[in-house]
């Protein structure tokens, strides 16, 4: 057992500000109904007052299996499960910036009725800013392709198609979409 042999100093606690959990077990339970079977990830915050409505990480695990201490081959079952259960996807995934930005594009797009469910849009594998010798590439590196009709309603829109919209069709469209 340790034993202190000095004390350098002491900081006595100080009151803070009060927590409020801000979660709707509603809408947590929906989405994890959502997602249950996927790898996948989704954060609903309320925009008025920056507080978390949801927070859903799948696939999950049962953490009452860490209370009384878990067993070699349960610990072993989740750091070997391909789905990678111990990761919070929510917190501590990884994403481009515009993978998150690609459905709001496309929804505005549909919105503003510059594209359509059929629309077909052509993607040469990258974008170039207007006035710019910089290529930005798809990160798939597959070259020129049409995207499918799904890609086009957000499920798999390339990124290069995806920054396209506003300078094709205009960013005042698709603001007001």
């Amino acid at each position: 057992m340790a034993r202190v042999i000095r004390q350098l100093k002491e900081v006595p606690p100080q009151a803070g500000h009060d927590i409020y959990l801000t979660l709707d077990l509603k809408l947590q339970t929906y989405i994890e109904t959502l997602l249950a079977g996927s790898r996948a990830a989704v954060v609903v915050t309320d925009p008025r007052s920056g507080g978390i409505l949801a927070l859903v990480s799948m696939p999950s695990y049962n953490p009452n299996l860490f209370v009384d201490g878990i067993s070699s081959k349960d610990y072993s079952g989740l750091l070997n499960d391909p789905n990678t259960p111990l990761i919070n996807r929510a917190t501590q995934g990884v994403y481009p910036p515009a993978s998150t930005v690609k459905p709001y594009m496309a929804v505005s797009a549909l919105s503003a009725g510059v594209i359509t469910r059929n629309t077909s849009l052509f993607d040469p594998g990258w974008w170039q800013l207007p006035g710019s010798e910089k290529r930005y590439r798809d990160w798939e590196k597959m070259g020129p392709r049409p995207p499918q009709r799904d890609q086009i309603a957000g499920k798999n829109l390339p990124i290069p198609s995806s920054t396209r919209l506003p300078t094709t069709w205009g960013s005042t469209a698709l603001a007001n979409g």
